[in-house]
C-alpha cells in the first residue's frame, strides 16, 4: 500500500497573484496629447522671447515684478518661457515624458490644470528667497513637480508590488533622472527641490482620493446586474 505524500494529501489553498496595480497599465493616451500641447505653447512662448519683440519683456518674473509691481500673470508666463533653445528642450523631454504619465493616469484636471497652478506656486516660493532683480524663466519647476507627484503617487498607490520594491524603485529612477551630473550657476536647483516637494505634498492626500475613487469603480464594476 502507497503512502500519499503529507503535501498532496493537505495541498495548500491556492492564492492567485494580486491585479496589477492601476498604474502597471497602459495610461491613456491623452496624457500624451496634453504633454505635447504644453510643449508646444512653450516652443511658442520662447520663441516670442528670443525674437525681442516688445511683449518678450513681460513674460519672465522676477521678485521685485511680482511682489512689488503686483504684475502676477508673470508666475504664469515665465514657466513656459526659456532662455535659449538647450533650456526649452532640456526641460521638453522630462515635461514631455512626466506629463504624459500624469495626465495619462490622472487625467485632464490634474495636468495640465493643478499642475500649471500648483506650478506657478512654485515659482511665487521660489521668487520669495531670490533678490529683488534676480529673473527666474523656465518650467524646470512643473518638471520637477511633476516628477514628485508621480514617485510618490508609484509608491503609495501602485500597491500589488511590495512597499520596499516601490520605493528603492522610485528613488533609483529619481536619482538617474532628475539628479544632475554638472552644476552650473545659472540654474535654480532650490526652485527644482521646492517643486519635488510641493508634488509630493499634493501626491499624500490626492493618494487617498485617488484609492477611493478606484474602489468606488471597482465596487460599481463588481456590482451584479438586476
Amino acid at each position: 500500500m502507497n503512502s500519499i505524500p503529507p503535501e498532496l494529501a493537505n495541498p495548500e489553498p491556492y492564492n492567485p497573484p494580486p491585479p496589477p496595480g492601476p498604474l502597471s497599465k497602459r495610461p491613456n493616451i491623452n496624457g500624451l496629447i496634453y504633454s505635447l500641447f504644453i510643449a508646444f505653447f512653450c516652443t511658442i512662448i520662447s520663441q516670442v522671447f528670443w525674437s525681442g519683440h516688445r511683449i518678450s519683456s513681460y513674460l519672465t518674473a522676477t521678485p521685485k515684478q511680482v511682489f512689488e509691481e503686483f504684475e502676477f500673470w508673470r508666475v504664469f508666463t515665465t514657466m513656459f518661457t526659456h532662455s535659449d533653445a538647450k533650456h526649452l528642450f532640456s526641460n521638453l523631454y522630462m515635461l514631455g515624458i512626466l506629463g504624459a504619465l500624469v495626465g495619462g493616469y490622472f487625467g485632464f484636471i490634474i495636468f495640465p490644470f493643478v499642475s500649471i497652478i500648483l506650478g506657478a506656486l512654485v515659482n511665487v516660493v521660489s521668487l520669495l528667497t531670490y533678490a529683488p532683480n534676480v529673473v527666474l524663466l523656465g518650467a524646470s519647476g512643473l518638471v520637477y513637480l511633476l516628477a514628485g507627484f508621480w514617485f510618490t503617487m508609484f509608491v503609495l498607490v501602485d500597491s500589488p508590488r511590495p512597499l520596499p520594491v516601490r520605493l528603492m524603485r522610485a528613488i533609483g529612477v529619481s536619482l538617474i533622472i532628475l539628479f544632475p551630473t554638472t552644476f552650473e550657476p545659472e540654474i535654480s536647483y532650490r526652485t527644482h527641490a521646492i517643486g519635488f516637494m510641493v508634488g509630493w505634498v499634493f501626491a499624500l492626500p490626492y493618494s487617498v482620493i485617488y484609492k477611493n475613487l478606484m474602489l468606488d469603480h471597482s465596487e460599481k464594476a463588481n456590482r451584479p446586474v438586476p
